[in-house]
């Protein structure tokens, strides 16, 4: 049996309800660029704070949705995580930019993570073992292809790296998870995962690729035209996408 912590997360009487699937954007300029969007596109979009982040949503929708965010990083992802699931999520995307390891995912390319190798510090603290990696649950990864492909948004397969230190993303650690098959690496979804199954609610991940290493160089792509036009289809086709998300 786990211990019991001295803090556990918690509601205030103000707090919002959030629907059952909640998109969580860690990255700054990618909830902010996400809410933009989508506020552009749905009436009544609200966007509030909520402890440290914020929650986007519209107060009308066919299909509900809900953006949180920015919360980089995995620690801060996952504090975000808990207070979703108290204030009602049991299906969280993690949804955001990625470096690409692999020449067959360059900038503007989409990824449905299958595994999370951890390099991060967070998921051993929900109970994952340190030389195993996360996987994400068959029917959320089944139904969350199965939503790109309705909205006509190749996209690939791939187990992806968590790292707490991008500035630690070293030749030598590019080259051995290249060896591995590693398609991507991103700050996240290990620790997510580690929480999600710790809590039990579901959590997968769909990232689009922002930035190239699989050359052992930098190759900056956050303002390119492809990665710019997928993250935008990508969002456009949130409500699907959370929709999709089988528990």
């Amino acid at each position: 049996m786990p211990e019991e912590p001295i803090i556990q997360p918690h509601r205030r009487p103000d707090d919002p309800t959030v629907p059952d699937a909640v998109a969580l954007i860690p990255a700054p300029f990618a909830y902010h660029r996400a809410a933009r969007h989508l506020k552009g596109l749905a009436e009544g979009v609200r966007d509030r704070r909520v402890d440290f982040f914020h929650l986007c949503q519209p107060s009308e929708a066919p299909v509900p949705w809900t953006l949180a965010g920015p919360a980089l990083g995995g620690p801060a992802a996952v504090l975000a995580l808990e207070k979703l699931i108290v204030l009602g999520a049991r299906r969280i995307l993690v949804l955001g930019p990625c470096g690409s390891l692999a020449t067959k995912a360059p900038i503007g390319a989409v990824v449905v993570p299958t595994e999370a190798v951890s390099e991060e510090g967070t998921s051993r603290l929900y109970g994952a073992e340190a030389d195993r990696p996360l996987t994400v649950a068959g029917p959320a990864l089944q139904g969350l292809e199965a939503a790109l492909a309705e909205a006509g948004i190749p996209h690939q397969r791939g187990r992806v790296w968590t790292t707490d230190a991008p500035y630690r993303e070293t030749r030598r650690k590019v080259q051995e998870f290249q060896a591995q098959g590693i398609v991507g690496v991103e700050m996240e979804l290990a620790a997510c995962l580690a929480a999600g199954a710790f809590r039990g609610v579901t959590v997968a991940g769909l990232f689009v690729v922002s930035d190239e290493l699989f050359a052992l160089q930098w190759v900056k792509g956050f303002d390119n035209p492809g990665f710019v036009d997928a993250f935008r289809r990508v969002v456009e086709a949130l409500p699907a996408l959370l929709g999709s998300l089988a528990a």
